[in-house]
């Protein structure tokens, strides 16, 4: 790898104490890179920035208090500087997909090597994003599929999607009839029009269809 040119300031998240220290330990031999910061928990991290904000965040997803979903929009929209990649445990291409639409700019799992995390780190610190090679060609076939299914999902209504959540909650005939302000009869003619719609036979499949296609998200 080529010297690094400029120095790059580090925060570490991460409750789990061998995790930080494998880090440190990996980034020990590049004095161009300095772990400013390490906070245990989401709450710490988000009064920590306040006050100091580093170049790179690296940024566990699984943290007490506050989940590193919940704190990454936050720190992109009020601390737009700081570069975050995550690092993570986490591999399961959805979440992949919804940290880096979120606004991270890199995403590895904690099993990297020690220049992979070099390499991530100088690339999310130039404004460019990375991903773990193990996650790049999973990801990409699960936006392909993700996309295929759209293209197969029926489009439904706003009062169609109101109708199937309340089914898909268990709620009755009489009970959706109440909560949506609809007579028992138009209730089940929605009910018979979806199950038609997404071709199934019995409520039960709707459900399962529904949740498997997440129709409603």
């Amino acid at each position: 790898m080529q010297p690094l040119k400029t120095h790059i300031n580090i925060a570490i998240a991460d409750d789990h104490p061998m995790v930080v220290k494998g880090i440190e330990s990996m980034l020990r031999d590049y004095d161009m890179i300095s772990i400013e910061q390490i906070y245990n928990n989401g709450e710490e991290l988000m009064n920590g920035i306040k006050m100091r904000q580093p170049d790179v965040l690296l940024l566990d997803l699984h943290m007490p208090k506050l989940h590193g979903s919940e704190v990454l929009p936050q720190i992109v929209e009020n601390y737009p500087a700081i570069s975050v990649l995550i690092v993570t445990n986490e591999g399961r291409m959805e979440n992949v997909q919804k940290m880096m639409e979120k606004g991270a700019l890199g995403y590895v799992l904690k099993t990297t090597d020690q220049q992979t995390l070099i390499e991530a780190i100088v690339t999310v610190h130039n404004g460019k994003q990375y991903l773990d090679k193990f996650l790049k060609e999973p990801l990409m076939e699960y936006i392909l599929n993700e996309k295929k299914r759209a293209e197969r999902s029926p489009s439904l209504s706003r009062r169609e999607k109101e109708m199937l959540h309340l089914i898909v909650d268990g709620y009755t005939n009489q009970e959706i009839a109440k909560a949506l302000f609809l007579g028992q009869r138009t209730v089940e003619t929605y009910r018979y029009n979806l199950m038609a719609k997404l071709e199934v036979k019995n409520v039960a499949d709707l459900v399962r269809k529904t949740i498997e296609e997440q129709l409603l998200r």
